[in-house]
């Protein structure tokens, strides 16, 4: 189950665009791996790249959600 990256699964901002594109290189290494019946080593270290950065970029995500709400907040305290 190939993914293949097409430019209408860009969310504008060009970090995220990154992550996405490495998430779905992460699940295409997985899906091969387990295809062509590598040692489970091999899948079990690809599933834990794909979960640790699927962490980091949600956590990610989280971060700048928070700026932006915070920027949103401050900017109409002292536009008031």
């Amino acid at each position: 189950m190939m993914i293949e990256w097409k430019n209408d699964m860009s969310v504008g901002i060009e970090e995220f665009d990154a992550h996405h594109k490495r998430i779905i290189d992460l699940i295409d290494r997985l899906d091969a791996s387990l295809k062509t019946g590598h040692a489970r080593k091999v899948t079990r270290e690809a599933l834990a790249e794909l979960s640790n950065f699927s962490l980091y970029h949600f956590l990610r995500r989280k971060k700048l959600w928070e700026s932006v709400i915070i920027w949103n907040t401050v900017s109409t305290k002292t536009s008031m």
